[in-house]
């Protein structure tokens, strides 16, 4: 039987990458954390309170890479916003089940 990690790393799962991220701003190295945190917040819990300067480095950092892309965030902001709206915008109708009298 092949091990756990044969399975995860080919099939482009991010359970041991963040993992890994938890485990390194829990020893003291928030970078990791910090990138991890951009996928799933809940990473950002882990960097401790002195670490917060260069965790907030390491988001600057990431952020700085996506400047000349800068003109795709207002349809990237779009398109999350349309897809939390209702897909039928008052047009669908539910109907209750019929009670028995």
């Amino acid at each position: 039987m092949p091990p756990f990690v044969a399975w995860e790393l080919p099939s482009g799962n991010s359970n041991l990458p963040m993992a890994a991220g938890v485990v390194a701003a829990l020893r003291g190295e928030p970078c990791a954390a910090e990138l991890m945190a951009l996928a799933k917040l809940s990473r950002a819990h882990t960097v401790r309170r002195e670490d917060w300067r260069e965790a907030l480095a390491a988001r600057a950092v990431a952020r700085a890479l996506t400047l000349p892309w800068l003109w795709l965030w207002p349809t990237c902001v779009g398109r999350l916003v349309a897809a939390m709206s209702p897909p039928c915008r008052g047009r669908c109708r539910v109907r209750s089940a019929p009670r028995a009298a």
